[in-house]
């Protein structure tokens, strides 16, 4: 869907909760590899029809809009160097339901209803309240798998270079009408069908064409904020809003990761335990990792994809229970029962 920041966030299991503003159908369980699907935009030249609504309005960077001319000028590489971060946050209109994103060159930021995600560029880590076995709600993603499936597996603050213009897609969202607010802003409103959005979205959910209404910077295009509304394949509609702030502070809970981070990556580990997972277990293809990890952190271990079947034991006849934090574990991974 639109409001998702890029097709790698939904590579891997990572986050729950997510607002239904950030995806219809796919809150919840946000990353590489889980249910999260998004339309990402296509920026050439070739793919950018002149869409010019009939409108006069006063301005150099106004006159003449296209959807051309939003995409530029919310294009991170644009963004980044004159503000450092991008601050966006989604709701639904009506409900508590409320995602953010800080994102800049350094970092990716997610925070919704009981968690936090933070990707530094060398690690993915997630913050939960749900904190119920009296250590440091902070866990430490483990990627277990060779180089490769890792890099393809893991969340950069790279992936998301354009996070206010993957908020807009191609051409085939229509530019309809300009209006001045007279306030410095101009509300820009613009559709696209419900045919287009499937098709983008590769699913058929939308029964409905949908209209956005963004009010941008008058003079630079700068998006502030935008208001639709969704109507699902269940014939129910959500009202749907986003803002923009550009060089915003970071969030509270991103400081308290931030500073996690550093205590986790500058003390000496006190005591320790090791995680062993075995993948195929006594087959051809079995393979072992191990982690040696500090008692006082979580560690959330990523499994190669496919891999759901987990047991305690290599003959597979006890389901894995999880660890305890504390003690030596092994979990045996298979991808067939």
């Amino acid at each position: 869907m639109k409001h998702a920041l890029g097709k790698k966030y939904r590579k891997n299991v990572v986050l729950c909760g997510a607002a239904l503003a950030f995806a219809m159908g796919m809150s919840g369980c946000a990353g590489k590899g889980g249910d999260l699907s998004t339309a990402s935009v296509d920026t050439s030249a070739d793919a950018l029809t002149d869409v010019t609504a009939d409108v006069s309005v006063d301005s150099p960077a106004a006159s003449g809009l296209t959807i051309e001319a939003l995409i530029k000028a919310n294009r991170g590489d644009v963004l980044y160097p004159k503000y450092g971060s991008v601050l966006i946050t989604h709701e639904v209109i009506g409900s508590e339901d409320k995602t953010i994103h800080y994102l800049s060159e350094d970092y990716f930021y997610e925070e919704g209803e009981g968690y936090s995600f933070l990707a530094d560029g060398e690690d993915n880590w997630e913050y939960t309240a749900n904190n119920t076995q009296g250590k440091k709600a902070m866990a430490y993603k483990w990627y277990v798998m060779d180089e490769a499936e890792k890099a393809e597996r893991m969340i950069l603050p790279s992936d998301y270079s354009d996070p206010v213009v993957d908020q807009i897609h191609t051409s085939k969202e229509k530019i309809q009408e300009i209006k001045d607010n007279g306030d410095g802003t101009l509300s820009v409103t613009t559709v696209l069908s419900a045919d287009d959005m499937n098709k983008l979205d590769g699913t058929d959910f939308y029964t409905e064409d949908l209209g956005y209404e963004y009010v941008v910077n008058r003079d630079t295009l700068e998006i502030v904020s935008c208001d639709y509304a969704v109507t699902g394949d269940g014939g129910e509609t959500y009202s749907l809003h986003y803002t923009v702030s550009h060089g915003a502070a970071q969030p509270e809970n991103m400081k308290t990761m931030l500073d996690f981070i550093k205590q986790y990556e500058s003390e000496a580990a006190q005591e320790t335990r090791t995680i062993t997972v075995v993948y195929d277990a006594g087959t051809d293809k079995e393979q072992t990792y191990q982690l040696e990890a500090d008692q006082r952190y979580f560690i959330s271990p990523i499994l190669r994809t496919g891999y759901d079947h987990l047991y305690d034991n290599a003959d597979k006849t006890t389901p894995y229970a999880g660890g305890d934090g504390v003690h030596d574990c092994t979990i045996y991974a298979f991808s067939e029962e």
